[in-house]
């Protein structure tokens, strides 16, 4: 039986690592459910609370979601948008990675709001085309 060299203790270690920490964070929701269900991220630091306290937005609000390249915390953030351009959040990054490449093949996702509080917002995102 041949000893491991110091190349092959590394190749191992770093595949360890990979599987460890990359994989578990790829997501594939939309194809094998077709739908993600998820809160809306970073409310309060956006335009959210202003447009519930006006009655601006409600469980029929149409919703974006846009790629956020300049982005520096999460290279596939998503944003969330009504029709106005209004930002409200983001869509969590276990998703992003998922959604981006939804939207980068010229899929049509559907945004619906499924719950929303003061300081919560839930929807769901389909494939709809």
């Amino acid at each position: 039986m041949r000893k491991l060299s110091i190349t092959d203790c590394t190749i191992v270690f770093f595949l360890a690592i990979y599987c460890i920490l990359v994989l578990p964070n790829t997501t594939s929701f939309l194809r094998d459910t077709g739908k993600i269900i998820c809160d809306v991220k970073g409310l309060q630091f956006y335009d959210y609370s202003n447009l519930y306290n006006n009655k601006n937005i409600n469980m029929s609000t149409y919703l974006l979601l846009n790629h956020e390249p300049q982005n520096l915390y999460d290279e596939f953030a998503i944003e969330v948008k009504t029709l106005k351009r209004e930002k409200i959040g983001y869509v969590p990054a276990e998703y992003s990675e998922e959604i981006f490449e939804y939207l980068q093949g010229d899929h049509d996702l559907k945004v619906e709001i499924i719950r929303l509080s003061a300081k919560k917002v839930f929807i769901k995102i389909e494939v709809n085309d």
